[in-house]
């Protein structure tokens, strides 16, 4: 009798224990102390909700499949949005942004046709340019909707950081300033448009559910920007995409983390560098990866040199042949100048990047 007993009462316990736990709030569920929101009801109909000032925490999924909702105010007391606090809300549109937070989940609009975005009048953090989401001093880039009515989104002049998952889903082209000096995690993780004859964009115009990695990429800084994360690409050793950069900064994108690993960098393979300041007279060939550095030509090779950026000496040998290999180790690294002397007394001298 004591067994029925606990069965009957310990699944009624467990309901009020979790009562108490938690507020309901004209059919959405907060934590007790209604800090959290933790859960919007998916048959909810309302089209419009505005999350109470108070709110600072807009769990995992919240808001997941309510196909209602169309517009969404975010409180300024937010602090942190989880991932995929808004997936697969059908009709979600607008967002109007009262704050944005600090923490920021990865997807946190997946499947969602966010196309508006604006901020309350009371709003003294952020600003927006173009439909697009900045903080007040235009420093930061927070935001661009994953349906931006504008697929050429120029990143302002004077932006100096793209903040976490600040282009996720979207497909704009990727045009980075001069003035750029940090990109943060899966900033550019990039769904694309599906073509359509309409020019009104529509929500069936993206193929959702699937990364894509940006096919160009033009970053106008001189110095490259520091890399948080991969902001990318899922992939941390190789990134398929072309990436264009200002010419005299060729060697130093080649060389930085986060950048070397892009397949091409002005038309060059970093991963295969070959002679980048000029073309070689006798069709000489140069490969680089951490172990070793193989030169191959169509004229004989007398002597080999190899020289660090600091003028340190790393390898002088005669090779007296066509082809030659050495062998690295992990000191040399960075700019390497090689000098190749040919039988004929003429030599030529490459800049490359290990």
């Amino acid at each position: 009798m004591r067994k029925i007993l606990l069965v009957i009462l310990l699944p009624l316990l467990s309901i009020l224990l979790q009562a108490q736990e938690t507020a309901v709030i004209d059919g959405v569920t907060f934590s007790a102390d209604k800090k959290t929101l933790i859960k919007y009801p998916e048959e909810k109909e309302d089209q419009e909700y505005i999350v109470p000032e108070g709110t600072e925490i807009i769990s995992y999924k919240a808001f997941s499949n309510n196909n209602y909702l169309k517009k969404i105010t975010i409180p300024s007391s937010i602090q942190e949005i989880c991932s995929r606090a808004f997936t697969y809300c059908n009709s979600l549109s607008d967002i109007v942004w009262g704050a944005y937070p600090t923490l920021v989940g990865q997807d946190i609009f997946w499947e969602s046709p966010t196309k508006n975005f604006s901020i309350t009048t009371d709003n003294q953090d952020c600003t927006i340019v173009n439909g697009v989401l900045y903080s007040k001093d235009k420093k930061r880039l927070l935001r661009v909707p994953v349906m931006s009515q504008y697929y050429d989104v120029t990143i302002l002049e004077g932006t100096e950081i793209i903040g976490k998952g600040a282009c996720e889903l979207t497909d704009i082209s990727i045009i980075l300033p001069s003035t750029l000096k940090k990109i943060e995690d899966f900033a550019f993780w990039i769904c694309i448009r599906i073509p359509t004859r309409s020019k009104e964009l529509d929500y069936s115009d993206y193929d959702f559910g699937e990364y894509r990695i940006p096919s160009e990429i033009q970053c106008n800084a001189l110095i490259p920007p520091e890399i948080i994360g991969t902001p990318f690409s899922p992939t941390t050793y190789y990134i398929p995409c072309r990436l264009t950069v200002p010419e005299e900064s060729l060697l130093a994108y080649c060389c930085a983390p986060g950048w070397k690993e892009f397949e091409y960098i002005n038309g060059v393979r970093p991963d295969h560098l070959n002679s980048i300041d000029k073309i070689s007279s006798y069709n000489t060939k140069i490969r680089v990866n951490d172990q070793s550095l193989k030169i191959t030509s169509e004229k004989d090779i007398q002597r080999i040199k190899l020289v660090s950026q600091e003028g340190k000496i790393i390898f002088d040998e005669f090779a007296r042949s066509k082809s030659y290999q050495i062998q690295l180790d992990h000191t040399s690294n960075g700019v390497l100048l090689l000098k190749v002397i040919y039988n004929n007394s003429e030599e030529e001298v490459f800049k490359l990047i290990k």
